[in-house]
Formats: structure tokens, C-alpha cells, sequence
């Protein structure tokens, strides 16, 4: 597979899933889980020697900027994982705060975000913050959140902003990112690839760094437990296998500003000319 491109996202985020459905959880473990996930990714990501794209929360860069510096200082890219209120004036002000926030903890400046939980933002309020590409587009129906299955697969440009959303596989939308990497495992990825591959140059896949510590002992309701499943050493396991067969395959592991930049263009020029 020449020629053929993927980017590596992990959103930096509080372990807050179990508080979602019920169960408590201190801010102490929050926080120890998304990091302790994170050392072991890091780890694999250096054995590699590939660069991800992390989007972080403020709340995780507060809690550990040596962390986010030494995520900058080793090549990966940091982008913004924002949360925001309702009406565009206050999304603009909040993506503007927290833009402000991680760029000044790590020293660069930011190009890109994801919402938290993949809410749409308008491409307005995205340039108005300085914003030149968002990740929030995921393609398929996840009952109870969204329902994109007519959403484009390929990286388009509304309003002045790159759109660049979650793979999924052709045909019938299949997701195969985090809680579907976990649960089918990396022979399923690898197939969702490699159909995604016959018409687009280009996937793109995200996790959160608390699937790659051991979260499976936490007591959600039972059917609510293909959440955890498969976290931590499993999940380590699948994804090296999958790097392995990207690397059989030839694929470019890019983050995502970079390939932004090969595939489009000058993303910062274009930016600057559509404002």
C-alpha cells in the first residue's frame, strides 16, 4: 500500500466514563488512569518511533504540563480537546480560553481540535478561535449520540475550516476506532483498513489514553461492559499488532497537521487567505 497515510489520535481526557453511568470515582483516579495510559502508549508510540496527535483538555494539561512538554519536545503534535457551552458567542470565548490555556503550557501554538464527545461546532466559532482544522466528524450512527451516516469520509474544507473526520469502513459506515478497536480486535481493524484504503489514501483512528491502562475491574452494569473490555496490556497487544501490519503495508504514521500540509497544501496560507 503505497502512498497511504494514517494518523494516530488519543484524546488526553479524565477517566471520567464511569461517573457517565453511575459509579464514583475520585478526581485522584481520574486523572492517575488517563496518565498511567498514557505512559504505557508513550512507551509503544517510542518503540515505533512514530508520532501521534494528542488532543488535550485543559484540565489534563493543568494536571501534568511536564507531561504535555515532553509529548512536544519527542514530535507528537498536541491539539485542543475542547468543552464548550451553548451559543456561538460563548463557544468562540471558550475555545479562545482554552486554545490560550494548552498553548501556553506547552509552548506552541495550537492548529486543531476535537470536541469532547464529538459535538459539532460551527466552522465560524472554530476560525474565529484560530482554529484551521477540527476532528469532530465521525461518520456513522452511535445510537444515543449521533447519527452521521451521510457525512462525507474524506477530508473537506466548510467555511474556511478542514474537516477531517474519524474513519470508518466503506459501505456500511463501520466505526473501528477505541471501544471498537478493543472489542473486535486488530484482525477487524485491519480489514475496515484495508477496504477504507481502496478509494482514500488516508485513515484516521482515535483513543483515549485511559483505554491503554487496566480499567476492566471497574463495576459498570453489565451491559455497559464492553466499555472496559479488552483495556490496558489487550489493547497494547492489539495495537502493536496492528503498527506491525501498517508497517508490512507501507503506511506513512503521520500526525495529522503534517499530513494536513502534504495532502492540502500550505494549511496555515489557506487559512489566512479564507479568513
Amino acid at each position: 500500500m503505497r502512498n497511504k497515510f494514517l494518523t494516530l489520535c488519543i484524546d488526553l481526557e479524565e477517566f471520567s466514563l464511569p461517573q457517565e453511568f453511575g459509579v464514583s470515582i475520585s478526581q485522584e483516579d481520574e486523572y492517575k488512569i488517563s496518565r498511567d495510559g498514557l505512559l504505557f502508549l508513550c512507551n509503544l508510540l517510542e518503540r515505533f518511533k512514530i508520532k501521534a496527535t494528542f488532543f488535550s483538555n485543559e484540565n489534563m494539561a493543568n494536571a501534568f504540563p511536564e507531561l504535555l512538554k515532553s509529548l512536544v519536545r519527542s514530535g507528537h503534535e498536541i491539539a485542543l480537546h475542547n468543552i464548550v457551552g451553548n451559543g456561538e458567542l460563548n463557544v468562540v470565548n471558550e475555545l479562545q480560553r482554552q486554545k490560550s490555556v494548552v498553548e501556553n503550557i506547552i509552548g506552541e501554538e495550537i492548529y486543531g481540535c476535537r470536541s469532547h464527545k464529538l459535538i459539532y461546532l460551527p466552522s465560524n466559532a472554530l476560525r474565529m478561535a484560530g482554529l484551521i482544522y477540527d476532528n469532530s466528524m465521525h461518520p456513522t450512527y452511535v445510537p444515543g449520540r449521533y447519527c452521521n451516516i451521510l457525512s462525507p469520509r474524506n477530508i473537506y474544507t466548510e467555511d474556511g475550516i478542514i474537516r477531517v473526520p474519524i474513519s470508518v469502513a466503506p459501505l456500511f459506515r463501520l466505526p473501528f476506532s477505541w471501544v471498537w478497536f478493543r472489542n473486535f480486535g486488530s484482525r477487524y481493524v485491519k480489514l475496515c483498513s484495508w477496504a477504507s484504503y481502496l478509494n482514500q489514501e488516508y485513515i484516521n483512528i482515535y483513543f483515549h489514553s485511559w483505554d491503554f491502562a487496566d480499567i476492566k475491574n471497574w463495576p459498570l452494569k453489565w451491559r455497559y461492559r464492553f466499555l472496559l473490555r479488552n483495556s490496558g496490556d489487550k489493547i497494547l497487544s492489539m495495537l502493536t499488532s496492528y503498527l506491525n501490519w501498517c508497517n508490512q503495508k507501507d503506511i506513512r504514521i503521520v500526525t495529522m497537521f503534517k499530513y494536513i500540509n502534504k495532502g492540502i497544501g500550505d494549511a496555515r496560507r489557506r487559512f489566512i487567505n479564507l479568513k
